[in-house]
C-alpha cells in the first residue's frame, strides 16, 4: 500500500501533463486557424 501512495502522484501528474500538452496542441492549431482567417480582425 506504501508504494501505491507514493507512486500514485506521479502517474496522475504524468496523465494530466498528457491531457495538458493535447489541449494546448489543439488549441494552438485552432488559434492558428482564426488568426489565418482573420487577420483583418484579429481578436486578442
Amino acid at each position: 500500500m506504501l508504494d501505491f501512495f507514493e507512486e500514485y502522484p506521479l502517474y496522475l501528474l504524468a496523465g494530466i501533463g498528457e491531457l495538458f500538452a493535447l489541449a494546448w496542441t489543439i488549441g494552438l492549431l485552432v488559434w492558428a486557424r482564426r488568426v489565418r482567417r482573420a487577420t483583418n480582425s484579429p481578436e486578442g
